[in-house]
């Protein structure tokens, strides 16, 4: 079985120079190694119409943190039937959903985490799209993948021929994956299997090119200093030559950050998983990584059903225009 990522979260978070962060503690080391070191390329074959449909036993291997992926798949597959206004047009994800056999409508309750997540994968496609219509040479990354065909949907709202595409996650989580997609020629699955962020190095990328990394709903499970490490990494590697460089994340505030153990589609995973950190705002990112620049955000919770909507204005009143919880896009400097 696929090596996977411990998750030990602690009690309590610290704060550090305004940042709100918890721990967790690496797995033991990956048990088969690649001759090549990991992160490693993924070859799926393409998967034949009618095959047998995947049992939730499939899914056994994936951890808290992995099972995570089913709660925005969830979002993405009911969206056509409960908030048919978003026009979300994600042609795969209802037929992943089947496929998986997996008890998906223990997270359709949630109503305000579904429509939360299908706003904020609009606004993450939003932010990739106008990055390829400016750059149709580009390089996309996928941080944290899941089950999110990122790349199919942005093939149906802009020419995608000359992108080279990257989806990269855990192995478990890939190898449940490529049961259900092949690849398309210019699109690649990466594997990471270790904290060092040596997956950067991997990326088919030229100096100069264009390149926009995403991290939906994935970087906030993970430890502030190996998310800072891959933040520092991508720097490194990617403002040489002087191309334009992209990222876009989602962060919580620390409010959000104490009640996310109350979310009601988090609880649903096996081991009740939580993020791991907080901003105060958008720009403590720089605390982290004086290189990243913010452009622009959105406010998550404002689209969300009236009580989130009225919780997030009561959260920006009490802290001079803080939000809640939001996605935020940054250009990377060298």
């Amino acid at each position: 079985m696929a090596h996977v990522w411990a998750v030990r979260l602690a009690a309590r978070s610290r704060r550090r120079r305004g940042i709100a962060s918890t721990y967790r503690v690496p797995a033991q080391k990956p048990r088969v190694p690649s001759a090549l070191g990991w992160p490693v390329i993924v070859d799926c074959a393409p998967r034949l119409i009618g095959e047998p449909t995947m049992s939730s036993g499939d899914l056994g291997g994936l951890n808290a943190v992995s099972e995570t992926l089913l709660i925005p798949l969830a979002a993405r597959a009911m969206q056509p039937r409960a908030f048919p206004e978003l026009h979300l047009d994600d042609p795969v994800a209802a037929g992943w959903a089947d496929r998986l056999g997996a008890d998906l409508g223990r997270f359709e309750s949630d109503h305000a985490t579904m429509r939360a997540s299908c706003v904020r994968t609009l606004w993450f496609d939003d932010q990739c799209a106008a990055f390829i219509q400016r750059h149709p040479r580009a390089v996309g990354v996928s941080i944290g993948c899941g089950l999110n065909a990122t790349f199919v949907r942005l093939g149906r709202r802009v020419d995608t021929s000359t992108v080279e595409w990257v989806d990269l996650d855990l192995p478990d989580v890939l190898s449940v994956r490529c049961e259900l997609e092949g690849q398309q020629p210019q699109q690649r699955l990466l594997a990471i299997e270790d904290e060092t962020a040596a997956w950067v190095d991997r990326v088919p990328w030229t100096v100069g090119q264009p390149i926009i990394l995403m991290a939906e709903a994935s970087l906030v499970y993970v430890p502030l200093p190996i998310v800072q490490r891959t933040l520092a990494r991508i720097a490194d590697r990617f403002t040489a030559g002087g191309g334009p460089v992209a990222f876009v994340m989602d962060y919580c505030s620390p409010w959000m950050l104490r009640n996310a153990k109350r979310n009601a589609s988090l609880k649903q995973t096996a081991g009740k998983a939580t993020w791991a950190w907080s901003f105060r705002r958008s720009t403590d990112i720089e605390q982290l990584d004086s290189r990243y620049r913010f452009r622009s955000q959105i406010d998550i919770m404002r689209s969300c059903g009236r009580l989130p909507a009225v919780m997030s204005a009561a959260h920006r009143a009490m802290t001079r225009g803080r939000l809640a919880y939001a996605v935020a896009r940054y250009d990377v400097c060298a």
